[in-house]
């Protein structure tokens, strides 16, 4: 594997000073990088449903397996664009696993830890720090997914995200002075990149959480305004529907305020036989040319659920 810069002893004695200095800016590099990567995943349509079902709990297993492994991958990325520094690779790894156990839960954390741990460890085979950062990375997934639902209940605090970063990368110097060896050399090691680690990666994972929190707020604020929508449609059609859904002139004045309140291009009334009444804001929209119940509209009540149609079919015929 290519590192950015190597670093021998030699060299570390003589420039303590100036590699001290670059593992600061390659941490404050790869953490802008997850920062632009956080964002633009919260571009995604597909990424903000997969975050609000989790928010409610309601994560599908597929879900789980996509989310996986894309912190996996996150975490390896930084893997790649760490710093060698005596053996060992300085990087952002830490929070791609614990942002995955975070915001993902025990199943994400623990996937994306052991395929950000293997990763590290197959591709340094041998390595000083190899087997101890491959451990402490799924030791932080662990420690990531452990606090998943404390971290939501305490609405995303940015002082317990921190915290709970520097335990896990305090462990993950613990792990590499337990584990690596000679000793003399991890020891040598933890002194150099302790500190960095500690107070960058801490820092990077509350940016990074509260970038991809942005989507739950936006989510929370549709599904407000919704309901307050809703309220709105059922106190001005209240009126109209107490004569009975069977009432035609009340079902068109029903319609009506609906359309108007949402904006959206027509309104259909049926019970499970029959068309009762069509409403279209747009002239060129002849719902009136429908001559059974969508089928759409039958998936729809069959299942209890929103059912979406990609187009409408011609002259109705969904």
């Amino acid at each position: 594997m290519s590192d950015i810069w190597t670093y021998t002893k030699d060299n570390d004695v003589g420039k303590g000073g100036h590699m001290v200095l670059d593992i600061f800016m390659n941490l404050m590099l790869n953490i802008g990088l997850l920062a632009l990567i956080a964002q633009g995943l919260t571009k995604s349509d597909r990424m903000k449903r997969i975050f609000f079902r989790y928010a409610g709990k309601t994560g599908e297993w597929k879900d789980k397996i996509l989310l996986s492994l894309l912190f996996g991958g996150i975490s390896i990325l930084s893997t790649y664009t760490g710093i060698s520094v005596q053996g060992a690779i300085v990087n952002t790894r830490v929070i791609g696993v614990m942002a995955g156990g975070i915001l993902g839960g025990p199943v994400v954390g623990i996937g994306a830890a052991l395929i950000a741990g293997a990763h590290r460890y197959l591709c340094d085979i041998g390595g000083l720090t190899a087997a101890a950062c491959a451990v402490s990375t799924i030791v932080e997934g662990l420690l990531g997914a452990a606090f998943s639902g404390y971290v939501r209940k305490h609405k995303w605090r940015h002082g317990d995200l921190f915290i709970i970063t520097t335990v896990a990368e305090i462990l993950q110097m613990v792990l590499i002075l337990l584990i690596a060896r000679p000793y003399e050399s991890a020891w040598a090691l933890v002194k150099v990149i302790g500190l960095p680690m500690i107070v960058f990666n801490s820092f990077g994972l509350v940016i990074f959480i509260h970038i991809f929190n942005s989507i739950l707020i936006q989510q929370d604020k549709k599904s407000a305004d919704s309901v307050r929508k809703v309220l709105g449609i059922t106190d001005q059609c209240l009126p109209y529907l107490r004569k009975g859904l069977y009432n035609i002139d009340s079902l068109n004045k029903a319609a009506e305020v609906i359309v108007d309140y949402t904006g959206e291009d027509g309104v259909i009334f049926t019970d499970w036989n029959d068309i009762l009444c069509t409403h279209a804001l747009h002239p060129n929209l002849d719902l009136k040319k429908l001559d059974k119940v969508p089928r759409i509209i039958m998936e729809a009540m069959e299942t209890v659920r929103i059912a979406e149609a990609e187009r409408a079919a011609p002259e109705g015929r969904v």
